[in-house]
C-alpha cells in the first residue's frame, strides 16, 4: 500500500542494481506483462514453495553477478573504444551502425548520436567519412579477413582497418571499421 505499486516499486530497485524476484498470487496476464516489463529476475506465484524461492534467489544472485560482471566489460569496451581519437563504429549487414566512438559522436548533427538510425550512408553523406570509405566497407564487409584502406581525406592522411565480425555460427553479421 502506498504511492507506488509494487512493480513501480520493483523498477526503481532494479535499477539500483538488486535484483528482484516478484512473489504474488496475481498471474493474470496483463500483471505479468507489466512486471516482465520491469525486468525481474523471477517470477513467483504463491502458494509459496519455499525450495522454488530458495533456488530462483540463489540463480538471481548469480546472474545480477555475471551481469555486474558484463556491464564491467562493456565499460571497459566503451573506454577503450573511445580512447582512440580517430573515428570507429561497427555496422550490421544493414549498414546500420550499432556502436560508434566519441570521436566519430562528435561530428554527427545534433541529437543524431542516440537516435539509433545512423548509417553508414548517414556518415557518408555528412562528410564524416569519405564516399570512398563507405565504398570500400561495402565491397570488403564480408571478407574474411582484415582489409587496410587509406586515403587521404580532408587534408590528411588515414589508415583504416575494416574487419568483418562473425556471429556464433561463423557467419559475417557486422563490420567493424577503425
Amino acid at each position: 500500500k502506498g504511492d507506488m505499486t509494487g512493480i513501480e516499486a520493483a523498477e526503481v530497485i532494479g535499477r539500483q542494481g538488486i535484483p528482484v524476484i516478484f512473489l504474488t498470487a496475481h498471474s493474470d496476464e496483463p500483471t505479468v506483462e507489466k512486471a516482465v516489463k520491469s525486468v525481474p529476475f523471477g517470477y513467483l506465484i504463491k502458494p509459496l514453495d519455499e525450495r522454488a524461492l530458495g533456488t530462483a534467489i540463489r540463480m538471481a544472485l548469480y546472474k545480477n553477478e555475471i551481469d555486474g560482471k558484463v556491464r564491467e566489460r562493456d565499460a571497459i569496451i566503451r573506454v577503450l573504444i573511445n580512447s582512440n581519437p580517430d573515428p570507429m563504429f561497427i555496422l550490421d549487414q544493414n549498414t546500420s551502425v550499432l556502436v560508434l566512438n566519441d570521436a566519430i559522436a562528435t561530428l554527427l548533427p545534433p541529437g543524431a548520436a542516440g537516435a539509433g538510425d545512423i548509417t553508414l550512408d548517414l556518415l557518408a553523406q555528412g562528410g564524416i567519412i569519405s564516399p570512398a570509405l563507405a565504398a570500400a566497407i561495402r565491397e570488403h564487409f564480408f571478407d574474411s579477413g582484415p582489409y587496410q584502406f587509406e586515403e587521404e581525406y580532408k587534408g590528411r592522411w588515414i589508415s583504416y582497418i575494416i574487419t568483418p565480425l562473425a556471429g556464433g555460427d561463423g557467419r559475417i553479421e557486422r563490420c567493424a571499421v577503425n
